[in-house]
């Protein structure tokens, strides 16, 4: 196939990356035909910049709410969102109990991690910490069998397997936050700044942080309390909004929102994509 590339296609100039100029889209000639194998090879060598660029601009992040045992609704929200060969896939946590497909959901995950590598992150969220825990109160394991560990039991059991099978692999793969420049994710909520002065309790576990609206801090996407909407609560005490899905957004600035919607209890699945600034919001349930 003959190359669609002109002769002076690329001006360099002296950033760092060898910046172009007078090109309107990565992806195509000045003809605006596509660029075939060879011009890719030729623009790598010549601008490795390029690459990068391109992989920087189109680069999302999708981040899932608590699965809680609902492997069909993690497949059907995936086929929705379409993660790409660049984006980035953070789960905030909770694969397990309420619904019957733990084992299932598990399978996918680690299948998640392997296809995403460094762009993988999973989130301990409160059953993953009771699963993980040595050694764990009455009190602590009487919730536990409150929210759905028996169902976890009976899929691993239905499959050959006990649930503490998984207990390597999650510990393994398990973060308390994720953070980059733009955004950070705990499972439960914060108090305060930066993320690793607050105890475990409240990165974890804690139920009512959220809801009591209390956190001003830099933007952090939350799941843990099911609500029956995705929500942004600023931190003042007061001011809290329900989300739309479907809709492209500014990101806030600081602030918490909130994903789970209460999948595996009668709820859906929600996602969160975001990129450059904006981000948008999808889910099993269609609206």
């Amino acid at each position: 196939m003959r190359s669609l590339l002109p002769k002076f296609l690329w001006n360099f100039d002296s950033c760092s990356m060898g910046c172009v100029t007078q090109i309107r889209d990565l992806d195509t000639s000045s003809s605006g035909q596509p660029l075939v194998a060879s011009d890719r090879e030729w623009l790598s060598v010549i601008n490795p910049g390029w690459q990068y660029y391109r992989e920087k601009k189109q680069m999302r992040k999708i981040i899932i709410g608590d699965i809680h045992g609902c492997d069909r609704e993690l497949r059907t929200l995936l086929e929705k969102v379409q993660p790409g060969e660049n984006d980035r896939l953070i789960l905030l946590g909770d694969l397990f109990d309420r619904g019957p497909e733990s084992f299932e959901v598990f399978r996918t995950v680690q299948s998640l991690a392997e296809q995403f590598g460094s762009r993988f992150t999973l989130l301990r969220g409160n059953h993953e910490d009771y699963l993980l825990q040595e050694k764990l109160t009455r009190f602590q394991q009487r919730i536990w069998d409150r929210v759905g560990r028996g169902t976890t039991v009976a899929s691993f059991k239905a499959h050959g397997g006990s649930m503490e099978d998984a207990a390597p692999w999650l510990r393994e793969h398990c973060r308390l936050f994720y953070r980059d420049e733009e955004i950070q994710c705990v499972h439960a909520g914060l108090l305060v700044e930066p993320i690793e002065v607050n105890d475990t309790q409240t990165l974890i576990h804690d139920h009512d942080i959220v809801l009591r609206n209390c956190y001003m801090g830099r933007l952090t996407v939350v799941g843990h309390i099911a609500l029956e909407k995705p929500a942004w609560f600023a931190g003042d005490g007061e001011t809290a909004e329900e989300l739309p899905y479907g809709e492209w957004r500014a990101l806030p600035e600081r602030g918490i929102l909130c994903i789970d919607t209460g999948c595996g209890k009668g709820g859906t699945l929600t996602a969160m994509i975001a990129e450059n600034g904006r981000y948008r919001l999808e889910s099993t349930g269609g609206s």
